[in-house]
């Protein structure tokens, strides 16, 4: 419907600015098949009983007693970590992994 409305608006300004009817006759169908659309549905098709949306609740304020929620314990505070300058950090210089081999050769020493 709501879409045949607008499509009616920019017709009538088409038809008026070419002065010509024909560019009507779309919009207006589309209207009348929306009108017996919504007339059909309040005739025959049967109200169900329709499930309403939950009713908007405001977010409960929890108090600080934590009655139920007494095996959790609270939040460290936050801390501040330091972050070192660019010129500093070298990604290149990355810890090299122990040899297998070290453990190997210290069994064969003994």
């Amino acid at each position: 419907m709501f879409f045949s409305l607008v499509l009616f608006s920019i017709s009538l300004v088409v038809s008026l600015a070419i002065d010509e009817g024909a560019v009507m006759l779309l919009p207006c169908a589309l209207i009348f098949i929306s009108l017996v659309w919504i007339l059909y549905a309040r005739l025959f098709i049967p109200k169900t009983e329709s499930v309403s949306p939950p009713a908007f609740q405001a977010p409960s304020v929890q108090s600080h007693t934590f009655e139920s929620n007494s095996a959790r314990a609270p939040l460290n505070p936050a801390t501040i970590m330091s972050i070192p300058p660019i010129s500093q950090v070298k990604t290149n210089e990355l810890a090299q992994p122990p040899s297998v081999t070290e453990n190997t050769t210290r069994l064969l020493d003994e």
